[in-house]
């Protein structure tokens, strides 16, 4: 089985070079391919990398010429495994994912046959706190929900600007974790984190990537919608494990906290609208 790993590279070098470095090092695999896609990089990073690991026969640098986000950057190197390399799996990993655990592949290979997945996600360990971030309890059941968060996401830009939109997400966040403790559907009713998702050929064979709409944020709303539209299942691997520095890009671009945090609301809000889209048609 081939296996492709789909690297979005935005700027921060030195983080993308040690998640490249950590499957090369680490793997005890033979058929894999790595592509990084450099999304838009104004600072010469891309080229950069492509001198790093030409010697690697298994390394391929793709370049686009603008940032075009998260979905719709990774779909560069989804189409490209696809149709060029025939990929029979597909991991569109964050730069700031690293791989320690020498048989990933093998784990993957095992539970699919098992299990027959479209699209999987493992153990993702934060490197910041230690939480295990999969799976990810399901935020959206209806488009009221979506409408919900839409509203909250536009207020919290606007707040933004006033500096108080912190006091209302830290009492968001304590109303939503003591209502995460009272319904324990966890382990029943995910979504998948997106640092790191698994696509086999059930997947792959049927579509193009995620959904190319959004820009950034919402990713795995839309592929739990996805799945439930169209019928595809979802599993959790906790046997593959994977580490996860969180945020490596968005920390290197914004030095500024609260542009940091208008880019979250704005583009999260941008994404709701999209899901709500999806949801009419």
């Amino acid at each position: 089985m081939k296996i492709v790993f789909v690297i979005l590279h935005y700027k921060s070098l030195n983080v993308t070079k040690k998640s490249v470095e950590t499957i090369l090092k680490n793997l005890e695999y033979q058929n894999y391919y790595i592509l990084i896609v450099d999304n838009g990089s104004l600072d010469g990073s891309g080229r950069e990398l492509h001198q790093i690991f030409k010697k690697y026969s298994v390394v391929k640098v793709l370049e686009s010429k603008k940032n075009l986000g998260f979905a719709r950057g990774n779909n560069i190197g989804f189409r490209y495994a696809k149709t060029m390399l025939k990929a029979d799996f597909i991991i569109l990993m964050n730069n700031d994912v690293f791989i320690k655990q020498k048989d990933f592949c093998q784990v993957i290979l095992t539970m699919y046959a098992q299990k027959k997945f479209a699209v999987a996600g493992p153990d993702i360990i934060s490197l910041k706190n230690g939480r295990h971030q999969n799976p990810v309890k399901r935020e959206y059941y209806s488009k009221k929900d979506v409408l919900f968060r839409t509203i909250r996401f536009g207020l919290l830009w606007f707040l933004s600007f006033l500096q108080v939109d912190q006091i209302m997400q830290t009492f968001y966040v304590k109303i939503k974790r003591n209502r995460t403790k009272r319904t324990k559907k966890l382990m029943r009713d995910y979504q998948l984190h997106g640092s790191c998702l698994i696509f086999s050929s059930q997947f792959i064979n049927n579509y193009q990537g995620l959904c190319s709409r959004t820009f950034m944020y919402g990713e795995e709303n839309i592929l739990r919608f996805m799945a439930d539209r169209d019928s595809f299942s979802m599993k959790y691997l906790p046997k593959a494990k994977v580490c996860h520095i969180e945020e490596g890009t968005t920390n290197a671009v914004f030095k500024n906290k609260a542009q940091k945090r208008r880019f979250y609301y704005i583009n999260n809000l941008k994404s709701c609208i999209v899901l709500l889209q999806l949801m009419r048609e």
